[in-house]
């Protein structure tokens, strides 16, 4: 029976993070908040200075680019979407493949844009199981201001909600599917903006 995939990354928690800082002159204890990382740690600082350089280049803030969603690709890659603001102080969002840029998106007109490649999961032995290799789908997707929800359905019709980050006007996310079907995006009525259909690898 295929499992439902779990969410690969809950992003948005990272940069929440605060951490105590170390106690002040006269007996007096102060906290600072540690400031995240615009990569989250999750590229080595050699590949986050080529992306950032990169994403720069196109004509953006190098203090604003930061990550804001990731997961990885079969080949162990980073599969995610940097953000950074514009000379015209608008957000923008690029998908970013290992250290290779995608297209920058400003604005959308339709509800969603996607992107997918193909994902392995290594699942532990468990409940008689052996350890095996799980193919399955990376997801990553730049939404429209006035969309409120993303569903994700499975091959057994299991419904997945997606977390959604605010990026300036847009929304974003990343996660990674065992078996994705179906990928349903509503407004915050509940009334169906686009219905798109998914093949896993």
């Amino acid at each position: 029976m295929t499992r439902r995939a779990w969410i690969l990354l809950v992003f948005g928690a990272v940069a929440a993070v605060v951490t105590a800082g170390a106690f002040a002159r006269a007996g007096r204890s102060e906290f600072t908040s540690s400031k995240p990382l615009p990569s989250w740690g999750m590229f080595t600082p050699a590949e986050w200075k080529t992306v950032s350089l990169r994403v720069e280049h196109r004509g953006f803030d190098a203090a604003s680019i930061h990550l804001v969603g990731v997961t990885d690709t079969t080949r162990g890659r980073r599969f995610g979407l940097v953000a950074g603001r514009s000379r015209a102080g608008a957000t923008c969002v690029t998908p970013v493949t290992g250290t290779t840029l995608g297209m920058t998106v400003c604005r959308l007109t339709k509800p969603l844009v996607l992107f997918t490649a193909p994902q392995t999961w290594k699942v532990g032995a468990a409940f008689g199981m052996p350890a095996h290799v799980m193919h399955a789908t990376a997801v990553v997707g730049i939404a429209r201001h006035d969309v409120g929800s993303i569903v994700v359905q499975d091959n057994l019709d299991h419904p997945t909600g997606m977390t959604l980050i605010q990026t300036g006007r847009l929304l974003t996310f990343a996660t990674g599917f065992a078996d994705p079907s179906s990928l349903s995006v509503y407004n915050a009525k509940g009334r169906l903006l686009e219905h798109l259909v998914l093949r896993s690898p």
